[in-house]
């Protein structure tokens, strides 16, 4: 090492073979062409991908939901429309008010009441009598007995709403009207103008009856609550 020291200094260049750190040039030129070999070597190696390779399957190909398909809501669905059916209109039934209204107006006409009929009088009053027909037998009606006109009117002798019309063999057709807490009924009739639910005033026709040479009778009944009355205590003297 000395002597090389010596050489630079008298400025000679070191000896062949060997660099400033003592390596000899040959190694160098050695190391240098190993690394020109390795370094494609190196780039090769970077470009073998080291990701495993798909495979190829057979099912759909789905696509991913959106937030905005996935936030839009399903149109509701739709009840099925009612069918529509033909429905006759019934009458309202009246209110406690109304029917109050009515009753009140029923009892203050109490004895101030038109007859039933235009023409005829009273054949048989109400209560216990005694029937020839039977043989002296008591026997009991339950209204009045009129002795009318063939193809008299009968009339209604207060407001009222129809709640019953029937038909008998006997007693021919029927009409009952309702009055708040009363009923009037009316028998015998051969025809009737009115029909069920019909809203009546007082004086309108119910219906007539029969026709024929001879007198008819006509039976008249009130009722209040369930229960029959004397009619000739609501109707007007004559």
């Amino acid at each position: 090492l000395v002597n090389v020291v010596a050489e630079v200094e008298k400025g000679n260049t070191p000896p062949e073979g060997r660099d400033r750190e003592g390596q000899s040039s040959k190694s160098r030129s050695s190391n240098e062409n190993f690394t020109k070999n390795v370094k494609p070597v190196m780039a090769d190696s970077k470009s073998v991908s080291t990701s495993p390779q798909k495979v190829a399957t057979n099912q759909p190909k789905t696509e991913p939901v959106t937030s905005a398909s996935a936030a839009t809501p399903s149109p509701p669905i739709s009840a099925p429309s009612a069918t529509k059916t033909n429905t006759v209109a019934r009458p309202s039934r009246p209110t406690n008010t109304a029917r109050s209204a009515i009753t009140r107006s029923f009892t203050n006409k109490r004895g101030t009441m038109p007859w039933p009929i235009i023409k005829g009088e009273i054949s048989e009053r109400y209560g216990i009598r005694l029937n020839a027909e039977t043989r002296g037998l008591k026997s009991r009606n339950f209204g009045l007995d009129f002795s009318c006109p063939p193809a008299s009117s009968i009339l209604a002798v207060h407001q009222g709403t129809v709640l019953l019309i029937s038909e008998s063999d006997f007693e021919g057709s029927t009409v009952t009207l309702k009055h708040g807490d009363y009923l009037t009924v009316y028998y015998n009739l051969s025809t009737v103008d009115v029909r069920r639910g019909d809203v009546v005033a007082m004086g309108q026709r119910l219906g007539r009856l029969a026709t024929g040479a001879t007198d008819k009778v006509f039976h008249f009944e009130v009722w209040e609550d369930q229960h029959r009355t004397n009619p000739e205590r609501w109707l007007q003297t004559r």
